[in-house]
């Protein structure tokens, strides 16, 4: 009766951490989420602003206006390399962490089959 009792409370156990687990892992890929979608919210409207300008460029026949909005263009394209660039390594990073608690979660997982 005793070993029933102490398997119940070990089973109980590796199921709270592996609940604990799967929150940590879900909290991690929503905060990708939002970075992906912050990404790529800010990335189309630079895009947009790139065309635009690419198109007054083109059809621009004054050098020196002309000159400004290639200035301006490859202000942009700079800008959205960096833009991209940190949320990105962003991603990078919190997918790394977030395979800290999906192998957690498997290894309880594992010790919860196993009982």
């Amino acid at each position: 009766m005793n070993k029933n009792i102490n398997q119940k409370d070990i089973f109980d156990k590796y199921v709270t951490k592996l609940k604990i687990m799967g929150m940590i892992l879900f909290a991690l890929l929503t905060f990708n989420g939002i970075v992906f979608s912050y990404l790529f919210d800010n990335a189309n409207q630079f895009a947009k602003l790139s065309n635009e300008y690419s198109v007054k460029c083109l059809k621009e026949t004054n050098p020196e206006i002309k000159s400004k909005y290639q200035e301006y263009l490859s202000y942009l394209k700079n800008t959205l390399k960096d833009m991209v660039q940190i949320p990105i390594s962003i991603i990078g990073w919190f997918t790394l962490f977030a395979l800290i608690p999906f192998m957690l979660g498997l290894y309880y997982f594992y010790k919860v089959i196993r009982l």
